[in-house]
């Protein structure tokens, strides 16, 4: 099976709505982050089925850090 640090060239970071926290794919694993900054002009965005408050909570703020002006 191929490795999946082969994939992933643009930074990834995902939100965990269990344990409410960030997340960045390090290379090889992933690490927790305080609060990740949308930094290219394209991004893509997937999510749940299942967005919970917390989950509505976290895309919201990182929308604000991201682009307050």
């Amino acid at each position: 099976m191929p490795n999946f640090r082969n994939y992933v060239i643009n930074p990834l970071h995902v939100y965990d709505q269990e344990e409410h926290a960030w997340f960045k794919w390090n290379k090889d694993n992933w690490g927790h982050e305080k609060q990740p900054k949308i930094r290219h002009k394209s991004f893509a965005g997937t999510g749940t089925r299942f967005l919970n408050s917390k989950g509505k909570k976290a895309i919201k703020e990182l929308f604000e850090y991201s682009f307050k002006k």
